[in-house]
Parts: structure tokens; C-alpha cells; sequence
């Protein structure tokens, strides 16, 4: 039964008096140490509150049961925004509450840092209805007294609830540090294996530990063991590399064999070599033990050692041992403990050994030994090239990230012509020398296996392969660094050899020859024109019998082509058309080829096209249709305009309207506006307007007066007289601005825009102040936003912004501001960032990050967490400073970044976020000392278009608008990435013709 007012008081009274007896007891009595009280001052009692504020608070108290949901989250930050007031009834309810409500408390309470809750959360732990709300208690005990809440964190990971241990270690995770290593060795003797497995993850997180950890090594399962293999085998320290060297001796095989996993796991990851001399003959020792664990670790080592040595010894064991071995150790017939720990290890051994992925089940490697060993050569390092094997080169190049793509290059024709075009990029030897010369002058074949913080999904990664040899070297960014003029190199091949896709197989079904008739006539083509219209109809004549893939690339290549050279010959159009009407769908790859064909203005294709467009009408079509009439000529379109389909009619009207005015366009749009249909009088009725056509003037304004006909006729009408006279037009708009008609309202301030002027400002002024429909007031501050003279407009949106009782009303008026993209706005908005209403602020902290403003950035980070502009003010963050964090104190880390950036520039930072990344960022370095632009920047900020942050590919986006005076489109946080694609192809494509 809900209690009444007066049980809420003697409650309330009762918690208070006993919340210093909870802070000195167990609550659970469960025998363990009784938790010491915080001495933090707090109120002895609480503020007096009155009875609205009471009910308030019931009421958010109430809503707090459906927490996680976002109104439970609003009603929990309503109770922080109370601080003392919200306490006693946040204590009351983190322990008689139910579980939603208690996790909401636990939230409010660690917010506030509240001391003498800190027992009641150690109760909620172990309540077992919390089970799965645990990671908000958790959080909230650290908050108030992480050094409290360690302890009492540590001792939970060995209880039986394993649904709380993942966020309780996770936590841990971030609080560990030297000073706890006491505690954690502790942890270490525990019972259960799961609790020294997590000892173990959280000692790893302290840097000079790797001593335990190795002592871990001889823990009884296998399990906890070998949990500590990665932890070690990534673990930066040279103090541990030379321990493991002395551990070619020790007499216990298996922590030995632990310790050649560890030494394994380093050299692959930081590209090092540890398995020295004393070791080799150890090796090949244990490679023939009886023990399978000493066995695989050994044949593991010894794939490595390979790699790298010519050794008659070790090439036989590599050719001829390690891969049954390898395979007998992984298929799993005879057990041994260590098992799991081997075999992911052993696996990837194995695939290096043998170049051949053929997964985990050991019974198709088998059969695939039988049939290969006798002739088998394992993998070695690639260590150089001779012209003669050069033809029989296999590349590959793959970009990983935002932008992803693979490209597979070989060096004959022949290897090409058994699996067909779509497979490979063929080189021809010209190009085959070229790329060998290149290898050498970068030195590629004395490159480092990896460059970079290895991490997945990002990077350039090349691989030469020949025969038995490889080389692989990957750089972990987007910046390909090392690799850059070998991926330029590669990049410029694939475009002067993409022709070898379109192998028309139904006229040529032989590639070698039709790829030898083509690569002839592509190295004499005589122009690039030549080349254009050659590519043109290999496109057309092969793109029915492409990958889906390969038609968008296809598309937009032909699109591409089209704007170098409109012509196309008639049996192509023809093909075009068929291959339109065949899409089942309505793909982008469609809009590209649509408009690839309308560029060549035939009317007979346009035509078609709009027949087809027109069959298939939707809101995606209607657009492609304006794309399709905009490129005929008048004639065209005044055929158009007698269309019998009306949204033809209109399409070719409002086009018509966007062209140089002539005597018969406007004769037949006024004749349009008696049309039967309304959206071509609508359009009719624009296009006039645009064309400022005064002979239209009275027939536009009989529809503007007559109150009866159609309101959007009259909201068409209203703008178009705005558009043709003004002057003549303001005497007649301004007394609608008080229409009781939303739509005709909306439609003056629309108008008022385009007229300007004094009493335009001070009418749309009034209409944002007054108006009752939100809408027309954020048409009307639109309006000042484009209205001139700017300098009036900018004056009366900030007395808006600064005076109106309305906090809506305040809003439009700063995003108007915004919108203006006025230099001399910025001051105002700046003087905002004081202003008594936090929301206020906060809105113009929004508007000036949007301009770059970094004023706005001490207000972003106050209002962090705030209910409404949260997900708002991180966006505005990240484009202001380059930054963000995954960090759950994200305005704690933004305070400091704050504090150690604040006197640097924002080019500075962006530097900084570039540097980070794994960019070059030489080329920067003049440009900020002195100002310079460095050509060289130009590459980066390409790259930079395909960064995994947004932030950052916004900033490239604009830098390279700055630099260069040239825009394939901006880029936000909610550009997608199709678009973002096509942005960085078509900089790329700008790129290589300046070069």
C-alpha cells in the first residue's frame, strides 16, 4: 500500500536517525568485516521541503520503477538537480524500493557522492532480485569511496553471481593499480578457477606485474594458466624479454612450453626475435617429445625461426614435419590439458606455414596432406625477386576501414585467364618491371611485418606472393604511411587497368585473347577520348552480366565518363535503356546510370527515361525525373509542358522556371495555370515567380485574393508576386500575415524573405514572437535568416533571443542566428554563453560550435548529461576539439582535456587527433609555424576522408574545401557512408589528375 504523507515524514525521520547505525553495521550480518562509516559532513536532518515538493518528488520516485527507460532516467536527474532535499527519500528507497528503483537510487546516490549510503549499496549487492541491475551499484560505490568499494568489489567476483562479475571486473579494471597488487595475489589462491582467472586480467593491467603473472604460469589448471599466455605475449617490457631468454634451460617442459607461447605471441606482435641461438637446439629437442604440448609449442616456435633462416635443419622440419606434427597435435585423438591453450596458436601457425586456410577441422587437413606432401614447400620469407620469377608475381592490396576495398594484381595473363577478369588486375611486364623497381626503391622486401597499434578492421595491408615466398607488411591507420607510394602506385594501376572488368564473355568467350586484342589497343589509344568512348560501350555492353557489385562500380564509372564526353552512339543508348529496365528495384547504381544517359540530351532517351520514371513513380523518382527534363533543351521541354501525365507537366514547368526567361515559356506557364491538375498549377505558378514574369502578375494575384481557391495555389502565388515585384507585392502580402490560414501565414514570411527591408523584419519579427503555430514561427525565423539587410535581421533575432518570455521562442531566434552563417554573429551569440537560462546557453554553445567557435566549449562541458542536448552537446564536442571518449566520466575527461588544451590552437588539436591516428603529419608543420599551404597535406586529408570518427572526416572535408577552392560535398555525423565514399573517390580522382 502506497504511504500516505505523514509515513512519508516519520520515515524520512526514522532513516535519518538510523543512517549512522547502518554505516557502522554488516546489513547482511554475514560474518564479514563490518563496513567503517566515511567521516563526510552531511546534514543532520532534512531541508525543510514543502508539500508540492514532496509530491514532485513521489512522483519522480514512482517513475523511477521503469529505469532503465528514458523517463525513468529524466525523473532520476530531476532527484540530483534536489541534492539534499532528494536524499533522505533516495536512501529510503535504495532499500525498501523495488529493483528498478533501487538501481535508480544507486544511480542518483553516487551522483551526489553520498557517504552514508555506501552501506545500504553494499546490501542492494547482495540482494538477489539485483542480480542483473548490479553495474549502477557498483558504479555508484566507486564514486562515493573508490578506495571502500575495491575491496568489496574484489571479494564479489568470488561469488556465485556471474551476472554481475563481468561489470564488477570491468570496473576493477579502471581502479587497479600497483597498491592492490596485495589483494590480487590473494585473489590468486582462491578456489575457483574463474576468480584466479580474474586476478589474473586485473594484475595484467598493471604494468610492473609480469612477475606474478609468470608465477601464474605454474598454477595446476591448465586453464588459469594459460589464460596468462596472452596477457604476457602482448605485454611491452624488456625486462620480461630477457627473462624469457633465460628459460631455454629450465627443466619443467611444461612451464617451458608455456613460456615459447608467450615468447610466440611477442614476436608476432611486435615484429621481434626471441628465439636466439641457445634456443634452436631446445627447439628441436622438444619438437620430438612425446608430450603434445611440448610437441606444438615447439612446431610453433620452429615456424617462426623458419621464417627467417636458411638453416638446412630447420628448412626440413619445415618441409617436411612441422605440418603433420602441427596437424596430429591440433586434431585432438590423443588429450592433453593444455589443448585450448595450444590450439588457436598452432592453428595460426599452421596457416602460415602452409599459406592454406582450410579452418579447425584437422580431418580435411589431413586429406589435404596426403595429397600434397611429397611435392610440399612451406612458407618462407620473401627475400627478393629476379626478373624471371617476376612473372609469376601474385599481389594483393587491401584497405581496411571506413572505405574498404581489395585489389588482387598479377603478373601474367595467363594465371588470369583460368579464373576470369573479375578476379584480378592484370600487369602487364611493363608495368610488372615498373612495380618491382618501386619495391626496391621503398625497400619493401626490408620492411617491418606491421606498422602501428595493431588494431582490427583498419589499415593497408600488401602481400607479395611468389611460389612458396611471402611478404606481408601491414600499417594499422588510415593513413598508409610506409606503404604510401606503393598503394598510390597500385591504386593508379587498378584505374588504368579497370577495363579488364568488362570482359564481354558472350562476344569473346576467350579472356587471354579478348584480354590481349584490348590490352593492345588500350597502350596505342590514340586520345583520351578515344579511351572514353571505348570504355563507354564496354560498360553498356557487358553490364547485365556484372556483379551486383560490380554494376555500381560500372554506374558511376560511366556517370564518371559522361561528364568528360557527352557522346554516346545510338545502339549504346539503346543498351542503356534495356539495362534501366531491367533493376528489379530502384538501387543508387540506377540514378547513376539514368543520369549517364540523359546527359546525352537525345530526346529520344529522355524519352524513355521519363516513361520509365513514370511507371515507377515514387518520391525517389520524382527526383530522378527533375534530373532526367533538366537535361533537355527548351524545345524539349515545351513538348513536355502538353504532356498528358500532369507530374511530367509539372517536372518540365518547374524546370522551365529555372532557365532564362523567353516569350513563348512564359505564354505556356500562364497558360498552365488553368491547368485541371493542381500540382501543375503549383508549379506553373512558381516557375513564374522565378522567372519574374510580369505579364503573369494579374492572374497570379486574382488567385492570391480570392479566399476560396486552394491554399496551396495562394501559398504558391504569394511567393511568386514576391519574386516579380517586391515593392508592388509588400502591400499586398503584409495584411495576410495575420490570416487565419496557417499554411498562407507560413507562405508570407517565405515571401517577407524575399522582399526584405525594415518593415519585412519587423513583421517576421513579429510573427516569431506571437505566432501560436511553432511551425510558422520557425518559417519566420528562417526567414530573418536569409533576409536583408543582415545587420538589422542579426539585431532583431538577438533581442529575441536575449528578451522573449517564450523559450521556444529563444531557440528559433538562436538556430536562426546560426543559419545566417554571418561573421558578426558570432559576437552576439558569444554574449549568450552568460545568459540566466541554462537551455539558452546551451543552444548558442551549439550554434557557435557549429561555426568552429571554441568559446562554446566550456558551456558544452558544464551541461554534459544533460536530459535533453546530451547526445547534441557530444557531437558539438567531438567536431570542436577532434576528441571523444568512451569513458563513462566523459565530462570529467573533457574537464581535463579542457584544462590542457585550452591554450593551444584548434589546428594544434587537430594535429594532435591526426598524429594519433598514425597520419604523416609533416606536412603540417609549416602551414602551422608560418602559415604555408604544403601540397603534401592534400594526400593526408584524402585519407582522412575515410577515417572510422566523423569528426575527423568532417575537418578533412573542409580543410581540402579550404585549401584547394574546389567541393565534392561537406561530411556530419550523419553522412553515410555511400556518400562519404563517393566524396573521397571523387577527391581522389581530383587528386590523381593534378598530379
Amino acid at each position: 500500500m502506497k504511504p500516505n504523507k505523514i509515513q512519508w515524514w516519520i520515515v524520512i525521520c526514522s532513516i535519518m536517525v538510523l543512517v549512522p547505525a547502518f554505516a557502522q553495521t554488516d546489513p547482511k550480518e554475514t560474518g564479514k568485516p563490518a563496513v567503517p562509516a566515511v567521516s563526510e559532513k552531511e546534514p543532520a536532518k532534512p531541508a525543510a521541503i514543502l508539500p508540492e515538493e514532496q509530491r514532485q518528488m513521489e512522483n519522480l520516485l514512482s517513475q523511477m520503477k521503469q529505469w532503465p527507460l528514458a523517463p525513468a532516467r529524466r525523473a532520476a536527474n530531476a532527484m540530483i538537480a534536489k541534492k539534499q532535499k532528494a536524499i533522505p527519500f533516495l536512501l529510503i528507497l535504495v532499500r525498501t524500493g523495488e529493483p528498478g528503483q533501487k538501481e535508480a537510487a544507486a544511480y542518483c546516490l553516487g551522483q551526489l557522492k553520498v557517504a552514508s549510503a555506501f552501506p545500504l549499496l553494499v546490501e542492494c549487492i547482495a540482494d538477489k532480485a539485483m542480480r542483473s541491475r548490479l553495474e549502477v551499484v557498483f558504479t555508484a560505490l566507486v564514486r562515493i569511496d573508490a578506495n571502500r568499494a575495491y575491496p568489496i568489489l574484489l571479494r564479489f567476483l568470488e561469488s556465485d553471481n556471474q551476472t554481475g562479475h563481468t561489470p564488477a571486473l570491468r570496473i576493477l579494471g579502471g581502479l587497479t593499480q600497483e597498491k592492490h597488487l596485495p589483494l590480487l595475489q590473494k585473489l590468486l589462491e582462491a578456489k575457483s578457477e574463474r576468480s584466479r582467472k580474474y586476478a589474473i586480467e586485473l594484475i595484467a593491467k598493471i604494468p610492473t606485474a609480469w612477475s606474478v603473472l609468470l608465477e601464474a604460469l605454474h598454477d595446476p589448471s591448465p586453464s588459469v594458466a594459460g589464460y596468462t599466455v596472452p596477457f604476457l605475449g602482448k605485454w611491452q617490457s624488456e625486462e620480461l624479454r630477457t627473462k624469457l631468454q633465460e628459460f631455454a634451460q629450465h627443466h619443467d617442459r611444461r612451464f617451458q612450453s608455456f613460456i615459447i607461447l608467450i615468447m610466440i605471441e611477442q614476436e608476432d606482435a611486435y615484429n621481434l626475435v626471441l628465439f636466439k641461438d641457445a634456443w634452436i637446439p631446445e627447439l628441436i629437442r622438444a619438437v620430438r617429445s612425446s608430450d603434445y604440448f611440448v610437441q606444438g609449442a615447439a612446431a610453433s616456435a620452429l615456424v617462426n625461426v623458419g621464417f627467417r633462416t636458411d638453416q638446412p635443419e630447420i628448412t626440413e622440419l619445415m618441409d617436411k614435419y612441422l605440418v603433420p606434427i602441427l596437424i596430429e597435435t591440433l586434431a585432438g585423438k590423443v588429450y592433453f590439458r593444455e589443448y585450448l591453450t595450444l590450439r588457436p596458436i598452432g592453428l595460426r601457425k599452421l596457416k602460415q606455414l602452409t599459406g592454406k586456410d582450410l579452418g579447425p577441422n584437422m580431418e580435411r587437413w589431413w586429406a589435404w596432406w596426403n595429397t600434397t606432401s611429397s611435392q610440399f614447400k612451406a612458407i618462407r620469407l620473401l627475400k627478393g625477386i629476379s626478373e624471371e620469377q617476376a612473372r609469376s608475381l601474385w599481389i594483393e592490396y587491401s584497405q581496411l576501414g571506413l572505405v574498404e576495398q581489395r585489389i588482387t594484381f598479377v603478373a601474367s595473363a595467363e594465371v588470369a585467364a583460368k579464373f576470369g577478369p573479375q578476379n584480378f588486375v592484370v600487369l602487364n611486364w611493363n608495368q610488372t618491371r615498373e612495380f618491382l623497381n618501386l619495391l626496391q626503391e621503398q625497400k619493401f622486401l626490408e620492411m617491418e611485418a606491421e606498422y602501428g597499434q595493431q588494431q582490427p578492421n583498419l589499415g593497408h595491408i600488401i602481400e607479395v606472393k611468389l611460389e612458396h615466398y611471402r611478404k606481408k607488411v601491414t600499417v594499422y591507420s588510415p593513413d598508409p604511411g610506409a606503404l604510401r607510394s606503393i598503394v598510390e602506385w597500385m591504386l593508379l594501376m587498378q584505374k588504368q587497368n579497370h577495363w579488364q572488368i568488362y570482359w564481354d564473355e558472350s562476344k569473346s568467350p576467350d579472356w587471354l585473347e579478348w584480354y590481349q586484342t584490348e590490352e593492345k589497343w588500350f597502350l596505342t589509344a590514340p586520345n583520351a577520348e578515344a579511351r572514353n568512348l571505348r570504355l563507354k560501350r564496354m560498360i553498356l555492353s557487358n553490364y547485365g552480366g556484372l556483379r551486383a557489385q560490380d554494376r555500381d562500380e560500372a554506374a558511376l564509372e560511366l556517370l564518371d565518363l559522361m561528364k568528360e564526353n557527352q557522346e554516346l552512339q545510338p545502339n549504346l543508348i539503346q543498351w542503356g535503356l534495356f539495362h534501366v529496365r531491367s533493376e528489379p528495384e530502384l538501387p543508387e547504381r540506377l540514378e547513376h546510370l539514368i543520369t549517364a544517359l540523359a546527359m546525352t540530351h537525345d530526346p529520344s532517351a529522355i524519352s524513355n527515361l521519363c516513361e520509365f520514371l513514370i511507371s515507377r513513380l515514387s518520391t525517389k523518382t520524382r527526383q530522378w525525373m527533375l534530373i532526367v527534363l533538366y537535361q533537355g533543351d527548351d524545345k524539349l521541354l515545351h513538348q513536355y509542358i502538353r504532356h498528358p501525365n500532369p507530374y511530367l507537366r509539372a517536372t518540365a514547368a518547374e524546370i522551365l522556371g529555372k532557365r532564362p526567361p523567353q516569350e513563348l515559356t512564359v505564354l505556356y506557364l500562364t497558360a498552365l495555370i488553368q491547368d485541371e491538375h493542381i500540382v501543375v498549377q503549383q508549379s506553373a505558378i512558381a516557375a513564374l515567380g522565378e522567372l519574374k514574369a510580369k505579364a503573369a502578375w494579374d492572374q497570379i494575384l486574382k488567385i492570391v485574393q480570392h479566399t476560396e481557391a486552394s491554399p496551396v495555389l495562394r501559398q504558391a502565388g504569394i511567393l511568386s508576386l514576391a519574386k516579380i515585384s517586391p515593392q508592388e507585392a509588400t502591400t499586398i502580402i503584409l495584411p495576410l500575415a495575420s490570416s487565419n490560414d496557417p499554411g498562407i501565414r507560413g507562405a508570407v514570411t517565405q515571401a517577407l524573405a524575399e522582399i526584405g527591408g525594415t518593415t519585412a523584419i519587423q513583421t517576421l519579427a513579429n510573427v516569431l514572437r506571437k505566432d501560436a503555430v511553432k511551425t510558422i514561427q520557425e518559417s519566420a525565423g528562417l526567414a530573418l535568416s536569409k533576409v536583408e539587410p543582415k545587420p538589422e535581421a542579426l539585431d532583431v533575432l538577438v533581442n529575441i533571443a536575449n528578451q522573449s518570455t517564450s523559450l521556444d521562442t529563444q531557440i528559433i531566434a538562436i538556430q536562426a542566428i546560426q543559419r545566417m552563417n554571418y561573421p558578426p554573429a558570432l559576437d552576439p551569440l558569444g554574449l549568450l554563453l552568460n545568459h540566466a537560462q541554462d537551455i539558452v546557453r546551451i543552444e548558442a554553445a551549439l550554434a557557435l560550435a557549429e561555426q568552429g567557435d571554441v568559446r562554446a566549449i566550456p558551456v558544452l562541458i558544464a551541461n554534459l548529461g544533460h536530459p535533453r542536448y546530451n547526445d547534441s552537446i557530444r557531437k558539438g564536442l567531438e567536431e570542436l576539439t577532434f576528441f571523444s571518449t568512451p569513458d563513462p566520466n566523459v565530462k570529467e575527461v573533457y574537464e581535463n582535456w579542457w584544462q590542457v588544451h585550452q591554450d593551444l590552437s584548434r589546428d594544434q588539436w587537430l594535429l594532435e587527433a591526426m598524429r594519433s591516428r598514425g597520419y604523416s603529419v609533416t606536412p603540417f608543420l609549416d602551414y602551422l609555424l608560418e602559415g604555408k599551404k604544403n601540397k603534401e597535406m592534400i594526400p593526408v586529408w584524402i585519407q582522412a576522408l575515410q577515417d572510422l570518427d566523423w569528426f575527423i572526416r568532417a575537418a578533412a572535408a573542409q580543410k581540402l574545401n579550404e585549401f584547394t577552392g574546389q567541393s565534392f560535398g561537406k561530411i556530419y555525423y550523419y553522412t553515410g557512408i555511400p556518400t562519404t565514399r563517393k566524396i573521397a573517390q571523387d577527391w581522389r580522382n581530383w587528386w590523381m589528375q593534378q598530379k
